[in-house]
């Protein structure tokens, strides 16, 4: 009996992006983020990726930015940012920004029914985060490095827990990954929290059940479904954190413009993925809740934004300013 999220495991990002999993080539696709590959293959070439846990994509020496980049329900840390042509862009990101270290990090949010259920929680995916993100920063000048997070979907609220998390712990090592986020970038994450109605909780649980096609882990789903106080507490305690009323954490928060097949609406909107906070950029992705995380090649105008944006704090950090100054223009 193989899991597909072992500890440890590995497969190619090129042959899942190309086959049956997220990186479906067909936008059509009823559920182009099935993934019924139990292989341990090498991913893109060269590099071979930690279903669970972090991997370092680029730039294991010295560098003057880290991003760190978080998927979703039932994605991977490779096929949910692999285009059908096999453009992987966490890996591109380190390469256009050279002075960026880039990693990737992966977690189990799939039910195997062999094993039974799946009772992971955002909170346990959090702490594991803060403290894979903290085993690459372990020492100075590492562990105050300007820190980027860019989260698709639940990867998002994965993200939002963990500074939270990390922002209360004041004599820990981990409030250092607090303090050096410079930028969020959230993709199609539902952040707009107790401003949801119940219904619309109801609501997105199936429409993102049936975007993944998968059943959502009970702990997670009692995270977002009707009167849920995880999933209000968590939006109202990440809006609560100094750097964000203090207007020091850089935000992007991005949504799907097209509705999901076979859905026929989006299953995350503009109004649902804004933070509501002030200077917030909110922007619109021509593509559906899987694709829109899918950029084709290196002309891809998000990926554009990404790359400036990682390359601003990059650049901020190289000229020795305390902070990256945030920009003016909001949605």
């Amino acid at each position: 009996m193989s899991k597909i999220f072992g500890k440890g495991s590995k497969r190619s990002a090129v042959e899942d992006s190309t086959s049956n999993g997220e990186g479906s080539s067909d936008a059509t696709t009823a559920h182009p983020e099935v993934d019924t590959s139990v292989s341990t293959t090498s991913n893109t070439p060269g590099t071979y990726i930690a279903l669970n846990g972090l991997t370092v994509l680029t730039g294991e020496e010295e560098k003057s930015v880290d991003v760190v980049i978080v998927h979703g329900l039932n994605g991977s840390p490779d096929t949910t940012w692999t285009h059908a042509n096999g453009f992987y862009w966490p890996k591109v990101l380190g390469q256009k920004v050279s002075n960026a270290r880039v990693m990737v990090y992966g977690y189990n949010v799939k039910i195997e029914p062999t094993i039974g259920t799946n009772n992971i929680r955002i909170k346990s995916v959090a702490d594991d985060l803060l403290n894979e993100v903290k085993q690459q920063r372990r020492k100075d000048p590492a562990r105050r490095r300007p820190l980027v997070f860019i989260g698709h979907s639940l990867g998002g609220l994965v993200i939002k827990r963990a500074l939270d998390r990390a922002s209360r712990k004041t004599d820990d090592p981990l409030h250092f990954i607090y303090t050096s986020t410079k930028l969020a970038l959230f993709f199609g994450t539902p952040n707009a929290g107790s401003q949801l109605t119940a219904m619309w909780r109801i609501r997105f649980l199936e429409r993102l059940g049936k975007a993944a096609a998968t059943e959502v882990p009970p702990n997670i789903k009692a995270a977002l479904e009707m009167h849920s106080i995880e999933l209000l507490d968590l939006a109202d305690d990440f809006l609560d954190i100094d750097s964000i009323r203090r207007r020091e954490l850089k935000i992007f928060s991005f949504f799907e413009e097209l509705n999901y097949p076979g859905l026929g609406e989006r299953v995350v909107d503009e109004t649902s993925a804004r933070l509501h906070v002030p200077d917030e950029t909110y922007l619109g992705i021509n593509a559906n809740h899987v694709t829109m995380v899918k950029f084709e090649n290196e002309n891809n105008k998000t990926f554009k934004t990404v790359c400036g944006e990682v390359e601003d704090v990059a650049d901020a950090a190289d000229a020795g300013k305390p902070e990256l100054q945030r920009s003016s223009s909001s949605g």
